[in-house]
């Protein structure tokens, strides 16, 4: 191609050379990002306990998401249970091996419109608390559309506390723990229940030789979510 102009009495002749032999190409993604929550229940577990994890995955979009994929890799400590129950209303391949620390979904469809849920059975033996976060972009699919937010939730593993208090003596010629022979010291033994069911709680105070039992003068919930099935309520279980 040649391009000739005219600056006053001088000629400008400009040559353009144009080669194009790869066809022109371009990716293109059309659609809302789908989205992913997560939670656990019960939120709150003994060691050694069992929380369902349940992963949601929506799509906002008109048609299905096919080849829908992701891997969710737990935090050190929390494993898949035995056995594991994990399950999904997404189709695909879902993969949850008892012990292992992760679980993962392929070739799954997130239906248009709507959503789909794969869940897991989970566990930890030690107390803490576990934060189980799939990031942005980890899920993927056919149709190129990712999430955009990441999806997190917190389990929360907590054991029976437990602690013992010298609040009282009978006599007022001494203190603290130096007592007389005979004298009646008053201890306070306070549990520290998490918010779960806890069956057939027994609390065993086993004295040293010389210290003998005396009497049990009450047992008092801090909260009225703490509950007994006893007949007589608390007392019933001071009076065992």
């Amino acid at each position: 191609n040649s391009l000739v102009g005219f600056i006053g009495s001088d000629q400008i002749d400009t040559t353009i050379s144009v080669s194009d032999d790869a066809p022109a190409s371009a990716t293109v993604t059309d659609g809302a990002a789908p989205t992913i929550a997560k939670s656990f229940s019960p939120a709150v577990i003994l060691p050694d306990g069992i929380s369902t994890l349940t992963i949601t995955l929506s799509n906002p979009n008109g048609t299905d998401l096919t080849g829908t994929a992701f891997t969710d890799t737990y935090p050190d400590g929390l494993v898949n249970a035995n056995p594991t129950n994990s399950s999904t209303t997404c189709g695909g391949t879902l993969t949850a091996v008892a012990g292992e620390a992760s679980l993962s979904l392929s070739g799954g469809t997130i239906p248009a419109s709507s959503s789909c849920t794969v869940s897991v059975d989970v566990t930890a033996a030690a107390e803490g608390t576990y934060t189980n976060t799939i990031g942005i972009g980890d899920l993927t699919n056919t149709q190129g559309l990712s999430n955009e937010v990441a999806a997190s939730d917190d389990l929360l593993v907590q054991g029976i506390g437990i602690a013992k208090t010298l609040t009282a003596t009978s006599q007022t010629n001494t203190s603290g723990s130096n007592v007389s022979i005979g004298e009646i010291a008053t201890y306070q033994v306070l549990l520290t229940i998490p918010a779960v069911t806890v069956p057939n709680v027994v609390v065993d105070d086993i004295l040293p030789d010389g210290l003998a039992f005396v009497d049990c003068a009450s047992i008092t919930p801090s909260s009225i979510n703490l509950t007994t099935d006893l007949a007589g309520g608390f007392a019933d279980a001071c009076n065992d």
